[in-house]
């Protein structure tokens, strides 16, 4: 495994991680303005 296929591995993998995020905190938000109101 040489370092530039690692640090592809790695932006994939952080870039994975910010969109499941994303994608998790607007329902959360919706769900609890939802609750609250």
């Amino acid at each position: 495994m040489t370092v530039r296929y690692q640090a592809a591995l790695h932006a994939d993998a952080v870039a994975f991680i910010l969109h499941f995020t994303a994608a998790n905190a607007i329902p959360k938000e919706m769900i609890a303005c939802f609750l609250s109101g």
